[in-house]
């Protein structure tokens, strides 16, 4: 469908088309009736209407009778001139019903019309009433004077069979293709829109310096990346850039619970062993004292701290970090 166009009377009741005709320009006529009055039966006036060839309305007139009763455009046509000529019928003044003819100027800047005809001896002419659609390709016209004439099948002959769409496919590329029941296709263009206009810019994500393994981590203020915490993916340093183990630490590892062991046993307390046979001895001053130890016995003390001196026979080896003396200072 190219256009459609609509007019709707200004009571809102029968609005009825009995003729159109094109011009050569693609614009085109309408004339038939339009309800003026409902009650107590309803009664129209002849309205004639211009379209151009987008189906927007040129211009609209109407033909009211002399007796103001029922008046009907029925046909139509055009002269060399593009003059156009309205033929139908109108109710007359103590006539019954008497034929109109209307003649419009292409622009409508003349509205000359013509009323002849009574019936012979002044009868009134005999008009249509209703025209009835029975479904089987006939039609009945029902006339003014109680008569009526039903048609032959008016049904033209079936055209050939149309060419139905099978399938639409998506190229992926801006095109369709189009398959038809007769296996022919068709492929668009590109039909592709053009871009649309750009979002607005979302905030600035949280943006973090720092170099290749370091960790990042909240200073109170902001985020910041450091090596104190080192981590390659496989080996995690703390203190060192170099780790040599799964956890390397260059510092004192301090514990409130101790340390466990592969084999699950948990040690709370530190010890220093001698690898010589003999019992140790101790004696001195402090509460430790001074003393050796001996081969075989070991030192413990709670919480891995030893109070007093300490005495070793052979290499004394701490983890990393050395050993805490009681001024603080590491060795």
């Amino acid at each position: 469908m190219l256009w459609s166009a609509f007019y709707n009377g200004a009571l809102n009741g029968n609005d009825v088309a009995r003729k159109i005709v094109a011009e050569p320009d693609g614009s085109v006529y309408v004339t038939g009736g339009s309800a003026v009055k409902l009650t107590p039966v309803s009664v129209s006036d002849v309205v004639t209407l211009k379209y151009d060839n987008t189906g927007a309305e040129l211009w609209q007139k109407s033909y009211n009778g002399p007796a103001d009763d029922t008046d009907l455009g029925w046909d139509c046509g055009l002269d060399v001139t593009g003059n156009l000529y309205v033929g139908g019928y109108s109710m007359g003044v103590g006539t019954d019903f008497d034929i109109i003819t209307i003649k419009y100027s292409q622009d409508n800047t003349t509205d000359p019309q013509d009323t002849t005809g009574d019936g012979t001896g002044n009868q009134g002419g005999k008009g249509i009433s209703s025209i009835m659609d029975n479904n089987d390709g006939t039609f009945t016209f029902n006339f003014s004077d109680g008569t009526s004439f039903t048609t032959s099948n008016l049904t033209g002959p079936q055209g050939a069979d149309g060419r139905g769409i099978v399938s639409t496919v998506d190229n992926n590329d801006g095109t369709f293709t189009f398959h038809y029941s007769d296996s022919t296709s068709f492929t668009t263009s590109d039909l592709t829109g053009p871009q649309g206009v750009q979002g607005i810019q979302g905030e600035q994500g949280l943006l973090i310096g720092g170099a290749l393994n370091e960790t990042p981590r909240y200073n109170g203020a902001t985020w910041v990346s450091d090596d104190n915490i080192y981590n390659d993916g496989v080996k995690v340093g703390i203190g060192t850039t170099s780790p040599s183990e799964r956890l390397s630490v260059n510092g004192i590892i301090q514990t409130s619970a101790g340390l466990r062991f592969p084999d699950g046993s948990l040690q709370t307390t530190a010890f220093v062993q001698n690898t010589n046979n003999g019992n140790g001895n101790g004696g001195g001053n402090g509460k430790g004292g001074n003393g050796n130890t001996g081969g075989g016995n070991f030192l413990k003390t709670s919480g891995g701290t030893i109070t007093g001196n300490l005495s070793v026979t052979g290499a004394l080896q701490t983890g990393v970090g050395g050993v805490v003396y009681q001024d603080g200072s590491v060795q």
